[in-house]
């Protein structure tokens, strides 16, 4: 993904709240750094996905308090980390066939999410699981390796809805409580870095994030919501539009425009904002897209839709 601002301010959070604390932690203000890399100062900010695990802990004793296992040695790697400041370093034992868990500091839920992606790498190819865990200690698995690529970053992907396999019952994904990994190899080291995850149902959430509160480009309220699902293309790459009503009765509803389909689609080919609408965003869309990412995750996200253009009217 590339860092879109420096490492100062990242690590002056990442140092000082390492950790939930009143709501606040590193995952949510590189969310609001990411936001603020791209000169977003308005509401109605478009995401596709959110951090929730950076991984950027302070000092070793911060590693092992956040991960945790029999027979895994658990330490930050400052030097070799994929993103941010660092990430976890996972000796494990001659015994293997280890498992390190996270603990969340309250339940999550990953309800409206389709799939988890993570950054991994190990100097041997590796066949682990990652698992997540509810609160009555039902545990789903999905089957991952690590790495394709020995000892490079490579992500992981899983759908959340399809685990390979469970420990007799699947886990409610409304009410995760723990998450990490099983199955790690006899004498092997892993190393953890970021960890996401996406909306299902190619669908883009517009969320009245007030990055700046004093400054409001829009004249109304608006809440939050969901996008209709864009359907994918048939042949040809497309840009739809997403905009915003702010007419009588009907303010604060989102529209979606559908563009026309065509070998190399740009803001020409952007559709006209419906009267009545202010225009949102621009979504590039491709046949071969399972779901929708934000435009700095495009290049690792290949064939996938992605937020192609912030169309907010400053005024």
């Amino acid at each position: 993904m590339g860092n879109l601002i420096t490492d100062i301010p990242k690590a002056y959070f990442d140092r000082f709240i390492p950790r939930p604390r009143d709501g606040i932690n590193s995952a949510n203000m590189r969310n609001n750094f990411l936001a603020l890399a791209s000169c977003d100062f308005q509401p109605c900010r478009a995401v596709c996905s959110t951090v929730i695990e950076t991984h950027d802990v302070g000092s070793d004793v911060a590693a092992a308090a956040l991960y945790s296992g029999t027979g895994v040695t658990i330490t930050k790697e400052g030097a070799l980390n994929y993103e941010g400041i660092a990430c976890i370093k996972a000796v494990v034992d001659s015994t293997g066939s280890r498992t390190v868990m996270r603990v969340a500091r309250d339940a999550i839920s990953f309800a409206n999410f389709n799939s988890l992606g993570m950054w991994n790498k190990c100097a041997f190819t590796s066949s682990i699981q990652y698992v997540i865990q509810d609160s009555l200690g039902n545990e789903s698995y999905w089957d991952i390796t690590v790495s394709a690529t020995p000892d490079n970053w490579e992500a992981n992907f899983i759908t959340l809805s399809s685990p390979d396999s469970n420990n007799g019952t699947n886990a409610d994904l409304t009410d995760v409580v723990s998450y990490g990994y099983k199955g790690l190899g006899a004498g092997l080291t892993y190393y953890f870095d970021e960890v996401s995850v996406f909306l299902a149902n190619m669908q883009v959430w517009i969320e009245p994030s007030h990055v700046a509160e004093y400054f409001y480009p829009f004249g109304f309220k608006f809440d939050g919501s969901l996008t209709d699902t864009f359907v994918a293309p048939i042949s040809n790459p497309r840009i739809d539009l997403i905009s915003i009503n702010a007419v009588g009765t009907s303010a604060g509803m989102l529209t979606t425009t559908q563009g026309v389909e065509t070998a190399s689609p740009g803001f020409e080919d952007i559709p006209t904002c419906p009267v009545g609408d202010y225009p949102l965003y621009a979504v590039y869309l491709k046949p071969t897209m399972t779901q929708i990412v934000e435009y700095h995750r495009k290049g690792v996200f290949s064939t996938d839709g992605y937020i192609y253009a912030d169309l907010r009217k400053v005024y």
